[in-house]
């Protein structure tokens, strides 16, 4: 936990391909690469620069994770991936659902488009 904080405060971004599993077996392979940034095996991305996670951690003074029996199950077991991805495409699709409401007012809007069609109590009479 505390390499992973560290990660986060250093902005220190391991690199994960876009391709590769994602499912209810877990997320292997992302979460593989995640694991290897963390030992000092895998590229990240640093100020900018995909570098090897190795010589980052020796550039910062800090030492690559050693691995005790059974922790790099716990890292590469999970669906952190596919969680993270899920929160990713909400927040897309809201943001999309933000903007599709203003593309929908300014298209009606430069069709000179009649707005008593929206009134409330116009549909409330319809029911």
């Amino acid at each position: 936990v505390r390499q992973l904080q560290f990660f986060i405060n250093e902005r220190i971004i391991p690199i994960i391909p876009q391709q590769g599993s994602l499912g209810a077996s877990g997320d292997l392979a992302p979460l593989s690469h995640l694991a290897l940034a963390l030992i000092g095996e895998g590229k990240v991305l640093y100020r900018g620069e995909e570098k090897d996670s190795d010589d980052v951690l020796r550039e910062l003074n800090r030492q690559p994770l050693n691995l005790q029996a059974k922790e790099g199950l716990a890292l590469i077991n999970g669906t952190q991936a596919m969680t993270a991805q899920g929160v990713i495409s909400y927040i897309e699709a809201e943001d999309l659902g933000y903007q599709s409401e203003w593309i929908a007012a300014l298209t009606h809007q430069s069709l000179n488009g009649i707005i008593d069609a929206y009134r409330h109590d116009v549909h409330a009479v319809r029911n």
